[in-house]
Parts: C-alpha cells; sequence; structure tokens
C-alpha cells in the first residue's frame, strides 16, 4: 500500500500514469472491502494527486500542440506570401523574356 509520502511519478510515460492509476483505484477497492478507512484515505489522496498530475500535463501537452500547430500555421502563411510574390516576379520575368524573344525573332525575320 502507498504511504502519503508516494508521488505519482511524473516523468513516466502517460501509459504508465494510467496503469498506476488503475492500480490505485483497485486498491481504493481494497481498501473499502477491508474496511481499511485510514489507508484508504492514504490512497486517495495519492490517486487525486495522480489525476490532477496527469490531466494538468495532458492541458499543458494540448497547449503546447495548439501554439505549435498556431506557430506552423502563421509560418505557412508567410511563406505562401513568399511564394506567391516570387510566382509574381517569374511570370514578370517570362513575360519580358517572351517580349524579347519576339523582338530578336522579328529582328532576325526581318533582315
Amino acid at each position: 500500500m502507498p504511504s502519503k509520502t508516494e508521488e505519482c511519478s511524473a516523468d513516466q510515460h502517460p501509459q504508465f500514469q494510467l496503469e498506476e492509476l488503475a492500480a490505485l483505484s483497485n486498491q481504493v477497492s481494497e481498501c473499502a472491502a477491508a474496511e481499511a478507512w485510514e489507508q484508504l484515505a492514504v490512497v486517495l489522496d495519492l490517486r487525486q494527486h495522480c489525476l490532477e498530475k496527469l490531466f494538468s500535463e495532458a492541458v499543458m501537452a494540448s497547449e503546447a500542440l495548439k501554439s505549435l500547430a498556431s506557430s506552423i500555421i502563421e509560418e505557412d502563411a508567410v511563406l505562401i506570401e513568399r511564394i506567391q510574390e516570387q510566382k509574381k516576379i517569374l511570370e514578370k520575368q517570362i513575360v519580358a523574356f517572351d517580349k524579347g524573344r519576339q523582338a530578336t525573332q522579328a529582328y532576325t525575320s526581318v533582315g
């Protein structure tokens, strides 16, 4: 049984945290069945701490993912704008090249 000094492992993979929570839930049932009320309070405190840690990490991960996604979208928008500007420049160069080629063809066909 856990003691009050035990903590939910902070550096565990979320799957292990879920397994730890499942084990604590089983311990809650065992304590209740054995009428070990003092131990039940300890297990419930530990389970509460683990739940809070798991969900706070999930929220932080969610916020980090949202922030990353927003950053990528902003960077992509800037990139698309630069690509469109470059496309316009290239279109102007193609038009100028075509005019130059037509002028060269006209000059060579006359002479």
